[in-house]
C-alpha cells in the first residue's frame, strides 16, 4: 500500500497537480492500492488531483484524518470544531507577528480541525515564498504551535503545508489510517515527517524503512521510479 501526502507531495501547495505526473500516478494508481492522507478537505483534493486519479483512489484521509473517505463514501467524521477561544488567541500571533505581509482570511474551518495561517489563506504564489523564507529564519510556526499545545488541553497544533497550521483534536491525526489498514504494509511519502509536522504521527508509528521524507512532487517521483513503478 502506497500512502501520499498531498500538498508538498503530489502537488505545490494549494495548487493542480502536473499533467504529466498525474498521468503517471493514474497508471501506478491503477495497478496498486494507493490511499491520500491530507490536512485539505476532500474537495480541494478532488480540485487538486483531478477526477481520474481520485477514481482510482479507495481511501481518502482528509482534514488531517477526521474524515475518511472509502470509494468516495464517508466512513467516519469527525464533530470536533475550533472552540471561539483557541481563535481568539490565535488572531494575537496574527496581530504580533513582525511578518509585513497579511492577506486576510486566517482560519480555514474544515471537518473535525482548523488551519490557522498567519499570513492569510489566500495569499499568492510569491507571498507565499516569502513566508516561507521567513518562517525558515524564525521558526515562527513552530513557536505558534507549540504556544497552542501549551495553552490549550485536548488540541493538538500542527506545523502543516506551506504557511499554515493544522488545529485538531489530541485524537486525531494522519494515523487514523492505521485503524483500517495493517501499518507493516504501508509506504508513506511526506513532506513533514519530522516532529511537529503535520504528517509526524504517522511517521512515528511506522518504521524508517517505510517512510520516505520528499521536498516536492518530482522527488516524490524520482523515488517511485526508483522503486520500479
Amino acid at each position: 500500500m502506497l500512502v501520499f501526502d498531498m500538498d508538498g507531495t503530489l502537488t505545490e501547495s494549494k495548487s493542480k497537480i502536473n499533467e504529466d505526473f498525474a498521468k503517471y500516478l493514474t497508471k501506478i494508481f491503477k495497478s496498486t492500492e494507493c490511499s491520500i492522507v491530507t490536512g485539505a478537505d476532500y474537495e480541494s483534493v478532488k480540485n487538486q488531483l483531478g477526477f481520474e486519479l481520485c477514481y482510482h483512489v479507495k481511501w481518502v484521509f482528509a482534514c488531517g484524518g477526521a474524515h475518511v473517505i472509502q470509494n468516495g463514501l464517508t466512513k467516519y467524521k469527525s464533530k470536533w470544531q475550533c472552540k471561539p477561544v483557541i481563535v481568539r488567541f490565535c488572531e494575537n500571533f496574527v496581530r504580533d507577528s513582525d511578518f509585513p505581509h497579511r492577506t486576510g482570511n486566517h482560519f480555514d474551518h474544515r471537518i473535525g480541525m482548523c488551519n490557522f495561517s498567519v499570513l492569510g489563506q489566500g495569499a499568492s504564489k510569491t507571498e507565499r515564498k516569502h513566508y516561507i523564507a521567513w518562517d525558515l529564519a524564525t521558526n515562527e510556526r513552530k513557536e505558534i504551535a507549540k504556544k497552542i499545545n501549551d495553552k490549550f488541553t485536548g488540541v493538538v497544533a500542527r506545523v502543516a503545508g506551506e504557511t499554515g497550521i493544522d488545529i485538531t483534536h489530541q485524537n486525531i491525526s494522519k494515523a487514523k489510517i492505521i485503524e483500517y489498514y495493517n501499518k507493516d504494509k504501508l509506504k508513506f511519502f511526506g513532506d513533514k515527517l519530522q516532529k511537529g509536522g503535520n504528517d509526524f504521527p504517522l511517521a512515528k508509528v511506522l518504521k524508517q524503512s517505510q517512510c520516505f521524507e520528499v521536498k516536492n512532487w518530482q522527488h516524490t517521483q524520482d523515488l517511485l521510479r526508483d522503486m520500479g513503478f
